[in-house]
């Protein structure tokens, strides 16, 4: 899977697109969702020159909102299953 991610390099140099290991398999509550689309909005370009706190260490996926399917459910989720459409926005 490709993502585009935040590295730890100055402002407007940390966006890559990078290959990473999906897991193979999700635990108990967990989901794993396939997103299909993250846009970067301007509360993403202040996390990204470092005027806001990024919620997650560095790699990270960009993206305060997004819209995704869900593709794998852990044995404990009751709330959703596989191949339902999910959206996140940010809190």
């Amino acid at each position: 899977m490709k993502v585009t991610c935040v590295s730890e390099e100055p402002p407007f140099q940390v966006l890559k697109l990078v290959q990473q290991t999906v897991p193979d398999n999700v635990h108990g509550n967990e989901v794993l969702v396939r997103w299909v689309s993250t846009p970067i909005d301007p509360l993403d370009i202040g996390i990204i020159n470092g005027k806001y706190p990024s919620v997650a260490p560095p790699p990270c996926i960009g993206g305060s909102e997004g819209l995704g399917v869900v593709e794998k459910v852990g044995i404990f989720v009751v709330s959703s299953s596989r191949l339902n459409w999910v959206s996140v926005r940010f809190q």
